[in-house]
């Protein structure tokens, strides 16, 4: 059976008459939303974690002057602990491909190559995945018109793993989606004031670019790329190390980027032993202010100059952020000249 017809096979025909019915941008996020609503009444593992989510413990912390948001999440273990060894990931069967998913998972086409689906493992009500058709490597070249396009279409912030960057299933492009309400940098989002590209140094420190439109974001994006390749922590490295959250801009304009220099994939307590250890491995929700902890005594425990620390050592420097900062607005004025 090829790849299109294992794709066919999963396809959520209702959604898709949604939108040929009244279009894209009237109808794919009523379509989203019956996506959801079909698998929670079709999939009961789904309705128990999504039913787990209200009790879930959590607290709020702060970091460098602003909340971060802790989640108790027991389910996540399998996420928060996958391997990194190219090996490992090699010889288990891609649960992000048709054959190895679950057989009540239905997918809501998208663009040409994406399909949507509900995470089974949520960190928020209405968590869906966007996954590439083709099992292809995860990788930030060409993603941002589909995560801005997908934002601008249904309100929801669109997230990135770099593969060597939270991504618990590399070997398979995909992206995330967290609907509005649920992670803090909605309420962090700077005051643009006209320019283009805003640096913000507090932890988890970001880059925020702002263009008239998608063709734009694109291109102070790939800017931004050729300007973090330097700071690879392995020169091998498909990818600089990053997370990126796109989020719903101010009206009339195309939503907004927020890209998360990273120059470390886990923190070093990760991988210490005895009470020494705390089981963390930031991704993109981590960085957009949720971070995920599968263990309840790390939960507990954690305080802010814990979280600073584990931050403080994945995140891009001051110093550095502000190399990259000088370099974007070098390129911007020369774009405009």
């Amino acid at each position: 059976m090829n790849r299109q017809r294992q794709w066919e096979d999963r396809l959520f025909t209702e959604g898709i008459g949604i939108i040929e019915r009244e279009g894209a941008q009237r109808g794919f996020k009523r379509a989203l939303l019956a996506l959801y609503e079909q698998q929670m009444r079709s999939w009961p593992e789904l309705a128990v974690a999504s039913q787990k989510l209200e009790s879930a413990a959590g607290r709020t912390l702060g970091l460098d002057g602003r909340a971060l948001h802790l989640q108790h999440n027991p389910a996540r273990i399998t996420n928060v602990t996958a391997p990194t060894d190219a090996g490992e990931i090699a010889r288990r069967p891609c649960p992000l491909c048709p054959p190895n998913m679950p057989h009540q998972q239905k997918a809501l086409p998208f663009l040409d190559n994406w399909l949507v689906v509900c995470n089974p493992l949520p960190l928020f009500k209405q968590h869906f995945v966007l996954v590439h058709g083709a099992h292809t490597p995860q990788s930030v070249a060409k993603i941002l018109p589909a995560m801005i396009e997908f934002t601008r279409l249904t309100g929801f912030i669109t997230l990135y793993n770099g593969p060597r960057s939270g991504a618990s299933i590399p070997e398979h492009l995909h992206l995330q989606a967290a609907p509005p309400g649920w992670l803090p940098i909605e309420e962090q989002l700077p005051q643009m004031g006209g320019r283009e590209i805003v640096v913000d140094s507090r932890l988890p420190r970001r880059m925020f670019l702002d263009a008239t439109d998608s063709a734009r974001a694109t291109e102070l994006f790939a800017h931004t790329m050729r300007t973090l390749e330097r700071f690879k922590t392995e020169k091998t490295d498909p990818e600089p190390g990053l997370n990126l959250a796109v989020t719903a801009g101010c009206e009339g304009r195309p939503p907004l980027v927020a890209v998360h220099p990273r120059k470390k994939h886990r923190p070093r307590c990760f991988y210490a032993r005895g009470d020494e250890r705390y089981v963390v491995s930031p991704g993109s929700a981590d960085m957009a202010g949720m971070l995920i902890l599968p263990r309840r005594e790390d939960f507990l425990r954690l305080d802010q100059r814990k979280v600073e620390s584990i931050f403080s050592e994945i995140c891009l420097g001051p110093e550095e952020l502000a190399r990259v900062e000088q370099d974007l607005q070098r390129e911007a004025q020369t774009d405009g000249a």
